[in-house]
Order: C-alpha cells, then structure tokens, then sequence
C-alpha cells in the first residue's frame, strides 16, 4: 500500500504491507437516483440520474449505506447520533461508531479502496484504476468538460469496477493520518482526526494527481461538487469456511441485551448492545436457564472492541445471504 510506484508525495510514504479481509464493493459510485431513492433528495449540482451523487458529506454517504442497509433487510453497520443539518439538508455534524461485524454497507478503509483501486489479486501494476492511460479510465481536468460524466463510461479496473480514477473523489471510513512502515492487517486509520481520507479524485483534477495512492482530505462535514462515494459490504466467507462457522448472532429483542463483566446478573453492566446488533459469539458458560420465556446459557461475545457476557437466549444465529450483493 503506498506509493509502490515512486514519485508520490509524501503522504504516499512510506510504501507498506497491508492484509485486508475479503469484501464487496459496488461496481459504480453511488448515483443520483439511488441516492435520491434511499435517502429522499438529491443534493448534487450536477444533475442526472446516473451522474455519481455528489455534493454530499461524509455524514451523509454514512447515513446512506445505513439506509440502504435497513431497506435491504442487512444489519445495520453504524450507530449515528447528535445528527444535525444545514438549510440543504445535508448532515454536518452527528456521532459515529461502526460496528465492523454486521452484514450492511458501510464506507471502504483506504487500505480497503487502495487494494480494489489497484486491481486486488489481479492487478496488472497500472499507475491508474484499469490502465496506464488517464484517458481511457477517468474523467478528470482534460476531458470532462468541466462536470462529471455518468458512471460505467469509461473502462472498468482489472476487478470490472468504474470510476475509481476521476469522476468524484469517494469518501472511506478513516480519518487521515500518516503511514507507518509496519505490515497491518485490516487497518482502519487512527482513532480521532479532524478530517476524513476521501481517494480517486475527481473530473476536476489534473493528471499528475490521479494514481491510485494519491490521497485527499477532508472535513467530514464538507460537501463539493467533486465529492461522491461508493459502499463496501463485508464478505463473510472470509471469516470460516460457511457462515455459520463464524459464530455471528444477533440481538434478537427489541430492547437490546446488557454486557457485563461475569456471567451473572450480578456482573456490572459494561453496554446495552442495542437490538438487531451483530456481535461474535466467544464461548458459553454454566447451565441453561429461561428468562421471559427464553432459554440458554451466559454467552461470552464480541461486539466493536468490547468483550463480555450476555443472555444467549436472545441471540440469533446469522444466516447466510443467497448470494453477495456487488451493487
């Protein structure tokens, strides 16, 4: 990851090793009218149905992947709180957490971006996302005329995914930081920033800035002409060898289920994981027992960075989807 190439800047630097789960993402930017679709309106400047989406925050490209998630029966990834909006409608500010194990859509790492920018496993070494000619893969400074371009119309990457040099920059979940030299496996950006890592640029960048580990800034809560985003969902035949094998449950009440520090009712309450949440299950522990009608055994689980005991009685068993969704 990095600048593999030479003659990056700095913030390029220094190329490293980076391991990433396996993942889906959606072969076009978001467009106008899924956005339109999902959300209620479209807050682009230039406008047309399957022009990318632009003109939208980081705050609203996460709401969206929530939205899209609840409309298509998936686990939502992320908790938002402490919205509010500017008189356009767009979401300028607001509290987010993810949760990395649920099943929805979400926004890419930059390592995950910068591995499907380059062509994953089979990547053929281009400087660009699908080649070495700017022009056949992007619509930047020379050729967009000034405004973006619909999505798919240029020549896809070696993964058939569009539009990931020029067009619209795209969002990723990190806030920007400096690299570091160590190898890294899954790697989502530091814990706090003041701006989030956006990549690929867009119809009004110029060539030299349009390699793949070119990287851009910005504050979450800044909307451009410029500005769009694609989604990721989880691949969960990366986590076992079938679905079930990866021990993912969900919340299966309303109210959400306490977590405490021993598998008692007398354990200290560390969080009320909130129902319809995808946690890990650890292990289980003692005899079974009912409660309210439902019955099991004090559950060890994982959910976000937090490990402790829950009632597994009202944990749900994830089953796998028919098929992976690629947009």
């Amino acid at each position: 990851m990095g600048d593999t190439a030479g003659g990056g800047y700095d913030s390029e630097k220094p190329k490293h090793s980076v391991t990433v789960s396996g993942f889906f993402m959606n072969k076009y930017e978001v467009t106008q009218k899924e956005f339109r679709d999902v959300i209620g309106f479209n807050p682009s400047k230039f406008k047309g149905d399957n022009l990318p989406v632009e003109t939208v925050t980081w705050y609203d490209a996460v709401a969206y992947c929530n939205a899209r998630s609840q409309k298509e029966g998936l686990l939502q990834v992320y908790t938002i709180t402490g919205i509010g909006k500017n008189s356009d409608g767009n979401i300028t500010s607001a509290s987010v957490s993810a949760d990395w194990n649920a099943d929805g859509y979400r926004l890419p790492t930059e390592a995950e971006w910068e591995y499907a920018a380059k062509g994953g496993k089979l990547s053929r070494g281009y400087k660009y996302a699908g080649g070495n000619s700017e022009g056949s893969v992007a619509w930047y400074s020379g050729n967009s005329g000034s405004k973006t371009q619909p999505v798919g119309t240029k020549a896809g990457n070696e993964l058939g995914i569009y539009d990931l040099t020029g067009n619209v920059q795209e969002w990723c979940w990190d806030w920007y930081g400096n690299y570091t030299a160590s190898s890294q496996t899954d790697p989502r950006g530091t814990n706090t920033g003041s701006y989030r890592a956006c990549r690929g640029n867009s119809w009004r960048s110029d060539a030299g800035t349009l390699r793949t580990s070119y990287r851009v800034r910005d504050t979450p809560a800044y909307g451009g002409d410029g500005l769009g985003f694609r989604p990721v969902r989880i691949d969960k035949s990366s986590l076992g060898s079938s679905f079930a094998d990866s021990k993912l449950f969900r919340i299966n009440t309303p109210d959400g289920l306490n977590m405490r520090d021993a598998p008692s009712t007398q354990g200290k309450v560390l969080a009320l994981i909130p129902g319809g949440t995808a946690v890990t299950m650890l292990e289980e522990k003692g005899d079974t027992f009912t409660i309210q009608g439902a019955t099991g055994k004090w559950t060890k689980v994982q959910w976000k960075d937090m490990q402790g005991w829950v009632f597994g009685g009202f944990l749900e068993r994830i089953s796998a989807p028919a098929s992976a969704n690629e947009g």
